[in-house]
C-alpha cells in the first residue's frame, strides 16, 4: 500500500472565539488557553460529511495527481456520519 496523496476539507463558515464570547459567559484568551483553539467552521444546514468528504477525496486526488479509477481504496473517518447506527 502506498499512500499517494491526502486532502482535507472545511466548510466556509467560521465562528471565532469572539463571536462565542458573545453568545457565552467567555473570552478568546479564555478558550486559547485551555483548548489553543481560535475559530471553528460549521456547514450550512443540509450539508453532510458525505459532502465535505466528497471536496476532501478530490483535493487527495489532485494531490496524488490521479483520477478515481487508479485508487483501490479510501480511508474515511468522521465523528458526524451522515446516519448514525443503527438507521432511524
Amino acid at each position: 500500500m502506498v499512500i499517494r496523496g491526502s486532502g482535507m476539507f472545511v466548510p466556509e463558515g467560521v465562528v471565532t472565539n469572539q463571536r462565542m464570547s458573545l453568545l457565552m459567559d467567555t473570552t478568546d484568551e479564555w478558550i486559547r488557553q485551555r483548548t489553543g483553539i481560535g475559530e471553528r467552521r460549521y456547514a450550512r444546514k443540509g450539508t453532510s460529511s458525505s459532502d465535505l468528504g466528497v471536496q476532501a477525496a478530490q483535493r487527495a486526488l489532485a494531490d496524488a495527481g490521479c483520477g478515481p479509477r487508479d485508487i483501490d481504496f479510501v480511508i474515511f473517518a468522521t465523528m458526524t456520519p451522515d446516519h448514525y447506527f443503527p438507521g432511524n
